[in-house]
């Protein structure tokens, strides 16, 4: 009797522990996640930079726009993912910052690029000092933002023995 307890009970551990996921599948799930994360950061990376040309609004609005519709893809795409080991919390810490990261595109942002479009004729002073507020919180929302989700990241690496790459 006691040998067949000890086999039921080896089988169930070996179960239980084949059913988790690998280091493997945790870092693929890491890298999909990672991938809409960059797609996002280089569209707003490339709205940032178009200010450096703001003599050139239709060129800050097609970046404008071009961030937002990849915010929008990256979080269509996230929420497609299924549960990871049998909970969301990765996507739901994801949502979070892929949201912070569109409402500074639609609020922050897009304010500073109705500040940069007005004509060099009517902009004052004033302007420049809106502009830097707007920028500065921005990126402070966006700090905030990507702090918690680092933090995450990292216990998600830490609990599927994964090494994270800064890039």
């Amino acid at each position: 009797m006691r040998n067949l307890l000890f086999t039921v009970s080896f089988a169930l551990a070996l179960f239980i522990s084949s059913c988790a996921p690998s280091s493997e599948q945790a870092a693929s799930y890491n890298d999909t996640i990672i991938s809409e994360q960059i797609l996002i950061i280089e569209k707003i990376d490339s709205l940032t930079e178009s200010f450096n040309d703001y003599e050139i609004p239709d060129l800050m609005e097609k970046s404008l726009n071009a961030a937002k519709q990849q915010i929008d893809k990256s979080i269509a795409n996230v929420n497609k993912l299924p549960k990871f080991d049998n909970t969301e919390d990765y996507k739901i810490t994801t949502l979070e910052l892929f949201n912070v990261y569109k409402a500074v595109v639609e609020n922050e942002f897009s304010e500073m690029v109705k500040l940069y479009k007005i004509p060099d004729a009517e902009f004052k002073d004033e302007y420049h000092l809106q502009f830097e507020e707007f920028q500065n919180e921005a990126h402070n929302k966006m700090d905030k933002a990507e702090a918690k989700f680092s933090a995450y990241q990292s216990e998600f690496a830490k609990k599927y023995n994964l090494i994270l790459q800064n890039e």
